[in-house]
């Protein structure tokens, strides 16, 4: 089962204060029988969430996981260059893990007229915990409006603009799971693209970008 997650819901229980249940808890009470995570969002991250039906269908998917190929799309402050950053992130146990992220493409974003914004296309080869936060964060450029990696300042200041210029202020950060495809998969599915979040779109499209020329590159 694919669905499209909204930002600011926790996938399972005990990942964060949420105001309600999780995606499983809520799948679970809609659909009258337990789902299995294929692979996790952060609370506040929107966009493709795959899970399995049985725990046979899980281990399935899990062998063939690593041929996913994981495509985001974030906001980040200031301007940033297609690379890749292949920097170990650390567990909170102290043990290092292995971790790659790559910044296939960036166009500078006016999101605001008062901080230098980018848009950027992200592949992960790897699914660490906070990864894209934690190496954008890394690379001077954190997503925005994240609270735990970001920048505070430029944080507080794009909530006034957007506040300003379309009288809502958003809560979750600009990251997005886009695309999920797997062409050489037999278990999992060939390409899961997510719509854009309504505010995405109104964001984009007042800077004069077009989500449709954007969803041309699926």
């Amino acid at each position: 089962m694919a669905i499209n997650k909204p930002a600011g819901i926790s996938v399972h229980p005990g990942a964060g204060k949420t105001g309600g249940p999780s995606v499983v808890e809520r799948l679970h009470e809609e659909q009258g029988e337990k789902l299995h995570l294929m692979h996790r969002l952060d609370r506040g991250t929107a966009g493709v969430l795959l899970l399995a039906r049985t725990i046979e269908a899980a281990q399935r998917g899990a062998k063939e996981w690593s041929r996913v190929n994981k495509t985001y799309w974030a906001i980040v402050w200031g301007h940033i260059q297609p690379q890749t950053v292949s920097e170990p992130l650390r567990l909170p146990d102290g043990r290092s893990q292995s971790a790659s992220t790559t910044i296939e493409w960036s166009t500078p974003l006016q999101i605001s007229p008062r901080i230098p914004t980018s848009l950027c296309r992200i592949r992960i080869e790897t699914g660490r915990l906070h990864q894209i936060r934690r190496h954008l964060s890394g690379l001077g450029h954190p997503v925005l409006l994240d609270e735990r990696y970001g920048n505070f300042e430029a944080n507080k200041t794009l909530k006034t603009d957007l506040y300003n210029a379309f009288n809502e202020k958003p809560k979750h950060t600009f990251l997005l799971c886009w695309r999920l495809s797997a062409p050489n998969s037999s278990t999992l599915p060939t390409k899961l693209i997510a719509p854009w979040p309504v505010n995405w779109g109104t964001c984009l499209q007042t800077c004069g970008v077009s989500v449709d020329d954007l969803s041309r590159l699926a």
